[in-house]
């Protein structure tokens, strides 16, 4: 178990160094300048939206809905935000790596995330815009969240295509690429407020753990 832990730690530190090296600090500030109320309320919306669908989908009680792999080999905390406790030294270098990530790229992680996943929603059948959906919240399995939580951020996703969609219809512009560029950049905010305010709300909740 320790093993395990400790070679996720390394990985874990190796993708924040990545990470770093790729990051256009730029762009992250000259999104962020866009950030408007809207943003911001929607993005607390959205984190509600999880909240609400982690009770939903853990309330039937079954075990495999709350299995993660990272609770299954001993973790404690949330791997994913980099809050984690009980794993000593391993624990240490996952915390560190995660929150170095979060700290520098959560702008562009999460830009990143949306031109994956939301990026030409708006020529997509309502089908392919819920895989995409789905897809994206399977993706947080990786970084050790539970399969309930991967299920409501799968929820919160659908959010995050339909801010996508009102903000390429917003666009004032004729050409699809400035449309889709429009629609991004109102996704990429609304998810950073999101993941700042989950990144609050799992500090607050494993203080009083």
């Amino acid at each position: 178990m320790k093993i395990m832990t400790l070679v996720c730690a390394v990985l874990m530190m190796i993708a924040a160094v990545y990470t770093a090296r790729k990051i256009d600090y730029r762009v992250a500030y000259r999104m962020l300048k866009k950030m408007r109320p809207r943003h911001i309320g929607t993005g607390v919306a959205a984190f509600g939206v999880t909240v609400a669908g982690v009770a939903i989908f853990e309330a039937p009680g079954w075990d495999f809905l709350t299995w993660s792999w990272w609770q299954s080999i001993g973790g404690v905390g949330n791997l994913s935000l980099g809050l984690t406790r009980g794993t000593s030294v391993a624990g240490a270098l996952v915390s560190v790596a995660m929150i170095l990530t979060f700290v520098i790229a959560l702008p562009i992680l999460a830009m990143m995330e949306e031109v994956v996943f939301r990026n030409g929603a708006e020529d997509q059948s309502a089908g392919t815009r819920i895989r995409r959906a789905l897809a994206f919240g399977s993706m947080h399995l990786v970084v050790g969240v539970p399969v309930a939580a991967a299920l409501a951020l799968s929820l919160t996703g659908g959010v995050f295509t339909w801010v996508y969609l009102r903000g390429a219809r917003r666009s004032k512009s004729t050409e699809p690429n400035l449309r889709s560029a429009h629609g991004l950049l109102d996704s990429s905010l609304v998810h950073t407020v999101h993941n700042v305010v989950a990144v609050i709300a799992v500090a607050i909740a494993l203080s009083f753990c």
